[in-house]
C-alpha cells in the first residue's frame, strides 16, 4: 500500500522526466495488478498536472471492470483536450460502465464525431460492442443526431439489419455511414461477406473499422487466445 501511495504522489508531483514518469506508471500498474486499490489513483485523474492525468487514465484503462469506482472521474476526461486521454477514457467506459452510467456512456458514444481518428474508432468500437442494456441507458442523454441512430442499432429487426445497414453505407451523411459499419460489426457475427462491403467503402473511417473486424475474425480462427488479449488500438502511458 505504501509503495503504491508513494508512486501516486510521485507521478502527480511533476518532478520526473518523461522516462521516469513512464517507469513509475508501469510500476504502479504492477501494484494495481497485485491488489493495490484502484480508488487510490483517483488523485491522478483529478490532478491539474496533465501528465499525471494521462498516467491515471492509462492505468484505469488497463484495469478493465475493476475501474468501475472511477467512472465518474473518467467521464470528465472524455472532454480532455488530449486525444490519448479521451482514448483511454473510452476504454474505461466500455469495460466498466453499467446501465447506471447512462450519461457517461452517452458522452463516450458521442465521440464517434471526435476530430481525432483514433478516438472516433474507439467510440465506434464502444457502440458496436457495448451490451444492449448499457447502451440503452444512454439513449436519453444522446443528442438529436445520435439518439435515433443508436435506437436503430438496438431496435431494428434482425432480419432487416443487414439490408438497411448495407444501404446506409452509401448515405451522404458520414455519421450515418459510421453507424452502418457499427451495425454490421454489432450484428454480422462471423459473416465476413457483410463486413467486406464496409471494408471496401470510400469512407476511411468505415473501411478501417470493418477491416479491423475482419482481421480480428481471422485472428480468432488462427489463434483464439491471442485474439482475446489483443488491444484494439495502441496505448501509451
Amino acid at each position: 500500500m505504501k509503495r503504491g501511495d508513494a508512486l501516486v504522489a510521485r507521478i502527480e508531483a511533476e518532478r520526473d522526466s518523461e522516462d521516469e514518469r513512464t517507469s513509475a506508471t508501469m510500476e504502479l500498474l504492477s501494484c494495481l495488478s497485485a491488489g493495490y486499490p484502484i480508488e487510490r489513483i483517483g488523485p491522478l485523474l483529478r490532478s491539474d498536472n496533465i501528465m499525471a492525468v494521462k498516467s491515471g487514465a492509462f492505468l484505469a484503462s488497463e484495469m478493465s471492470n475493476r475501474a468501475a469506482p472511477l467512472v465518474d472521474d473518467i467521464q470528465r476526461l472524455l472532454a480532455s483536450p488530449v486525444p490519448w486521454i479521451r482514448h483511454d477514457a473510452i476504454q474505461v467506459i466500455w469495460a466498466a460502465a453499467t446501465a447506471s452510467n447512462g450519461r457517461a456512456v452517452a458522452q463516450a458514444a458521442s465521440l464517434v464525431n471526435d476530430p481525432h481518428v483514433v478516438v472516433r474508432s474507439d467510440a465506434m468500437h464502444l457502440l458496436a460492442n457495448t451490451r444492449d442494456d448499457v447502451l440503452r441507458s444512454a439513449l436519453e442523454y444522446l443528442d438529436s443526431a445520435l439518439a435515433p441512430l443508436t435506437s436503430w442499432l438496438l431496435d431494428e429487426a434482425p432480419e432487416r439489419m443487414a439490408e438497411v445497414a448495407r444501404h446506409r453505407l452509401d448515405d451522404p451523411d458520414p455519421l450515418t455511414r459510421r453507424f452502418a459499419a457499427i451495425a454490421l460489426v454489432r450484428h454480422a457475427g462471423s459473416n465476413t461477406g457483410l463486413l467486406a462491403d464496409a471494408a471496401n467503402s470510400n469512407d476511411d473511417d468505415v473501411a478501417s473499422f470493418a477491416s479491423e473486424r475482419l482481421k480480428r475474425l481471422e485472428m480468432e480462427k488462427t489463434n483464439p487466445q491471442r485474439s482475446r488479449c489483443a488491444p484494439l488500438s495502441a496505448r501509451n502511458p
